[in-house]
């Protein structure tokens, strides 16, 4: 009887064992999983929170182009005499504008060029924190329509310019919207520098752009420059 009962006690005391046992392992197990689960919170939010560009202006410094042809990459940012560019882009709320602006000095005085194209559509693209990359806003099917409808609108055959030469800038206008919502537009964001990476649908890059974001002073003058510049090309297409 004696035996029976040591042998009961060591069995009881054994389940007791390795029950405390498996409930320590659960509650480990569930730490754990606690544990790796807060850090992969905090890593989306790390990630998404370093990825976003911070609002404001941000002018072009460089760009160049890959040139298929010679299989070289290309100066985009020439600066002709005389020519002053000023192209930048504007990010407010995680969502991108670009805009083609310079101005041309003369003995005759200072002209500004600026895009009906750029003025007279919204936001180019989304910006997407986690995958560091910016998605079209507006598909290629629905840009080509906006397009047409501004070149129409602000375009005129005349004796300097041609009804070809028209219908082959919108062209060229469309088919790079279209080149670039095919494939895939990276960027790079640190500090006021913001490089940006541009690929073909094949994943091979063809555009690489840096910008530089104004200060809150450079920013509102550049801004105020532009839209004056908007006013004066309205007046002069009426």
């Amino acid at each position: 009887m004696k035996r029976k009962k040591k042998n009961m006690y060591k069995k009881s005391v054994n389940v007791g064992s390795k029950f405390r046992w498996h409930r320590f392992l659960v509650k480990g197990i569930a730490g754990i999983l606690i544990i790796l689960g807060l850090m992969g919170g905090g890593y989306v939010f790390w990630r998404n929170h370093t990825g976003e560009i911070a609002d404001g202006l941000y002018q072009l410094q460089t760009a160049k182009y890959y040139n298929s042809t010679t299989k070289t990459w290309m100066d985009g940012k020439p600066g002709y005499e005389g020519t002053k560019l000023k192209d930048f882009m504007r990010v407010e709320d995680q969502e991108a504008k670009e805009y083609t602006y310079y101005t041309f000095e003369s003995s005759y005085g200072s002209f500004d060029n600026v895009s009906p194209i750029d003025f007279e559509t919204g936001k180019n693209y989304k910006v997407s924190a986690w995958s560091r990359t910016f998605k079209p806003l507006v598909t290629p099917k629905d840009y080509q329509k906006e397009v047409h409808s501004i070149v129409q609108k602000y375009y005129k055959a005349s004796a300097l310019v041609s009804q070809k030469d028209i219908d082959k800038m919108e062209k060229k206008l469309i088919d790079l919207y279209k080149r670039r919502s095919e494939g895939k537009i990276s960027y790079d964001a640190k500090g006021n520098q913001l490089t940006v990476i541009i690929f073909d649908k094949k994943g091979k890059a063809i555009e690489k752009r840096s910008y530089k974001r104004l200060s809150g002073k450079d920013a509102k003058q550049l801004d105020a420059n532009y839209q004056k510049a908007v006013k004066r090309y309205k007046r002069g297409n009426k």
